[in-house]
């Protein structure tokens, strides 16, 4: 509960980002879970938060999954939106944690993220299960500006989807020393 409270504070609001740099927006796929879905997929993104803060010292991350204690708890769309594009505008780095391939929103925020030029890691469980321009960008970025340029990364977690924070490695953001 206390890394709840933590991480809780530091997103509060969406003014707070409008105003303050991100050093990390986390996007996932939360409002078409079932109650008990919600809560193994919101445990699992503070899980892979954690090990980002510690892996890479990012101190303030946008991740709406983990304060929203529900999904019946969202803002409305309208207010979302706001919240979402103010925090993407501010961010250095985007993870797409997309291990259920389900109609979401994230799927969006992935692509304002990669229109804005941030260092992105997409975590699924494959490479499928993207929609079809998004999977092969981590080629394309590859193609167009080598391997130290390309600004997209796809992690591919198979069945291990529930503890993919034990799956980080330092090579997902190699910017960031």
């Amino acid at each position: 509960m206390a890394a709840n409270a933590a991480l809780k504070m530091e997103h509060d609001t969406g003014a707070f980002f409008a105003e303050q740099a991100v050093d990390l927006f986390v996007a996932s796929p939360m409002s078409p879970y079932s109650d008990a879905e919600y809560a193994a997929s919101r445990e699992s993104l503070i899980a892979l938060v954690a090990e980002l803060k510690r892996r890479f010292g990012f101190e303030k991350v946008f991740c709406p999954g983990i304060v929203v204690s529900s999904a019946a708890s969202f803002a409305t769309s309208y207010d979302s939106v706001a919240e979402d594009l103010a925090a993407l505008r501010s961010a250095s780095h985007f993870v797409l944690h997309y291990v259920n391939a389900v109609k979401s929103s994230a799927i969006f925020e992935a692509g304002i993220a990669y229109q804005l030029g941030l260092p992105s890691v997409y975590i699924v469980r494959k490479r499928a299960d993207l929609p079809y321009l998004l999977r092969e960008l981590e080629q394309f970025e590859h193609t167009q500006n080598g391997p130290v340029g390309a600004r997209v990364r796809i992690v591919e977690v198979g069945d291990a989807a529930g503890s993919v924070s034990a799956l980080v490695t330092d090579d997902w953001f190699p910017a960031i020393t």
